[in-house]
C-alpha cells in the first residue's frame, strides 16, 4: 500500500476513534459549528449592512468603525483575519447560554472535554432548555452551577465570524470595541487547558487595545473614552476583590475540615464578602460589576468571575511595566502563552525584575 494511502487511513481511523470516545461532544460541536456556518451564510457584507436602512441607525453607526477597529488591531500585532467583515441580525436574543459547574466543598470544576481543543470548564448552548436540562443533571450530582449568557464566542480563527447583534450595545460603542479585541486575542493564542489565563489575558488585552483605539477615534474628552477608563479602573478594583474572595475560600477548601464543615463555613465567608462588596460598590466601583451581589453566590458563580477577572490586577501591572505599550504587552502574553513555562510563573518573574 502506498504511503499516502496509509496516512489517510490512519487519520480516518484516529478520527473514527475520537468520534466514538467523544460522541456527545462531537454531536455538540457539529451543532455549534453548523450554527456558526448558518450565521455566516446568512450574513451580509459590512458595507451593505451600513447602507441597509432597515437596520437601526445606532447599530449602523457602530458598524462604520469596525474596519478601523480591525486595522488598528492589525497595527498592534493581532493576526490579520477576514473575521468581522460581515454582519448578521441574530434570530434570537442570546447568542449562547453558558453553563459552568463546581463542587460545593472545593473549586474543583466540572470539565467538558473537546477533541483537539482540550478541556473547558464551561459549555455554551444555543437552546436555553437544553442548558437548563444539563444544569439540572449537574445539580442532581451535587454540583454548584451557574448559567450565564455569552454575547460572542471565538472559533479561534477556524471560521470568519461575523459581527452579530449581541456584540453591540446601541448606547455604548465601547462594548463592541472590547468584544472584537477580546476575541482577536483568542485568535492570537489559546493555551490548551488554561482557561483562566486565556480569558484574563483576553479581557485585559481587549481592554487596553480598546482604550488606545477609543483615544485615537473619539479623543480623550469623549464619553466613550471616559467609559473605557472606568472599565479599566473597575477591572483592577473588582479583580483584587474576586481574587481575595477566591483565595480565602481556597484556604478553607484546602483545610482538614470535613466536607460538611467546609460547606457550612463557606456560608460565613460568602456573607463576609457580600458585606465587603457593598462597601466596594458604594466607594470604589464606578460603573461595572454593580450587580455582582444580586445573584446567588456559590462556587460556580465565583469561578465564572475569577476565570475572566481574577488575575487582571496582576496582568495590568505587566502593561504598566511596558510603559503602557500595547504592542509589547501583546507580544509578551503571546510569547508566554506559547511557551513551556507556566504563564503565572513567567509573569511573576517578569514583574520581579528591576
Amino acid at each position: 500500500m502506498k504511503l499516502w494511502k496509509k496516512i489517510i487511513l490512519s487519520a480516518l481511523g484516529i478520527l473514527l476513534l475520537l468520534s466514538i470516545i467523544y460522541i456527545k461532544e462531537v454531536v455538540f460541536l457539529v451543532s455549534f459549528f453548523s450554527d456558526q456556518i448558518s450565521l455566516i451564510n446568512k450574513s451580509e457584507n459590512l458595507q451593505t449592512a451600513i447602507n441597509d436602512t432597515q437596520i437601526p441607525p445606532e447599530i449602523r453607526q457602530q458598524l462604520t468603525i469596525v474596519t478601523k477597529i480591525m486595522a488598528f488591531g492589525d497595527h498592534l500585532g493581532f493576526p490579520e483575519t477576514k473575521a468581522y467583515s460581515s454582519y448578521i441580525q441574530l434570530p434570537r436574543d442570546v447568542f449562547l447560554h453558558s453553563l459552568t459547574a463546581s463542587k460545593k466543598d472545593s473549586f474543583e470544576e466540572y470539565f467538558w472535554y473537546w477533541p483537539f481543543v482540550g478541556k473547558l470548564p464551561y459549555k455554551g448552548f444555543i437552546n436555553k432548555e437544553n442548558a437548563l436540562q444539563e444544569q439540572a443533571e449537574l445539580k442532581k450530582l451535587y454540583y454548584d452551577t451557574d448559567l450565564g449568557e455569552s454575547s460572542a464566542m471565538s472559533t479561534l480563527g477556524y471560521l470568519d465570524e461575523p459581527i452579530i447583534t449581541t456584540m453591540i450595545n446601541k448606547n455604548d460603542p465601547t462594548v463592541l470595541v472590547n468584544t472584537i479585541f477580546h476575541e482577536r486575542t483568542h485568535q492570537l493564542f489559546f493555551r490548551q487547558n488554561d482557561i483562566t489565563f486565556n480569558e484574563n489575558a483576553a479581557t485585559m488585552i481587549g481592554a487596553i487595545s480598546a482604550l488606545n483605539f477609543i483615544k485615537q477615534e473619539f479623543d480623550e474628552n469623549s464619553t466613550e473614552y471616559q467609559r473605557q477608563t472606568q472599565r479599566v479602573h473597575d477591572h483592577i478594583i473588582f479583580s483584587q476583590f474576586i481574587n481575595e474572595f477566591y483565595q480565602d475560600l481556597t484556604n478553607l477548601y484546602q483545610s482538614p475540615l470535613s466536607s460538611e464543615q467546609k460547606i457550612q463555613q463557606r456560608e460565613l465567608i460568602f456573607g463576609e464578602y457580600k458585606e465587603k462588596f457593598k462597601t466596594l460598590k458604594e466607594k470604589q466601583l464606578q460603573h461595572y460589576f454593580l450587580k455582582f451581589d444580586q445573584q446567588e453566590i456559590n462556587n460556580a458563580y465565583i469561578l465564572s468571575y475569577y476565570r475572566y477577572y481574577g488575575r487582571l490586577f496582576v496582568y495590568y501591572q505587566v502593561y504598566d511595566k511596558f510603559n503602557q505599550d500595547v504592542s509589547k504587552t501583546i507580544q509578551f502574553f503571546n510569547q508566554i502563552a506559547t511557551g513551556n513555562e507556566d504563564p503565572e510563573t513567567a509573569i511573576n518573574t517578569f514583574l520581579a525584575q528591576s
